[in-house]
């Protein structure tokens, strides 16, 4: 059982930082582009808002290390603040911190990812 959730981690992260990948785009899109990919970049993060929880549970039962545990906790509370900068447009301050908090949750699971499947893979405990 722990190997298996250890795999299905890794392959949860990796999926996870291929939709942070995609909501980038989405977003750039809708600026660069055409606003009508707002409504993309809105409905996506719905297909994987929950990952993360998965993640936290996944880490456990595989036992991975620390560092898996931990930055599935970051991701998740990491995609909260997502919702709040997004929805706090009252305190532009705190709305400009939208992008910057995507590039946190994009660096943690880019390496969340390589370490995860190092982990799997090698035998790195």
């Amino acid at each position: 059982m722990s190997r298996v959730s250890a795999v299905l981690y890794s392959i949860l992260i990796s999926l996870f930082t291929l939709f942070v990948l995609l909501q980038v785009f989405f977003a750039g899109l809708a600026v660069f582009y055409t606003p009508v990919y707002w409504t993309w970049h809105i409905t996506l993060v719905h297909v994987f808002e929950w990952i993360p929880l998965f993640l936290i549970v996944f880490s456990l039962l595989g036992r991975m290390s620390a560092w898996a545990r931990l930055s599935s906790i970051g991701l998740f509370l990491l995609l909260i603040g997502q919702y709040v900068t997004a929805n706090t447009r009252e305190v532009p301050f705190i709305s400009a911190l939208h992008p910057v908090n995507a590039l946190m949750i994009f660096l943690i699971a880019i390496l969340a990812t390589y370490s995860s499947w190092r982990e799997v893979l090698g035998g790195d405990r």
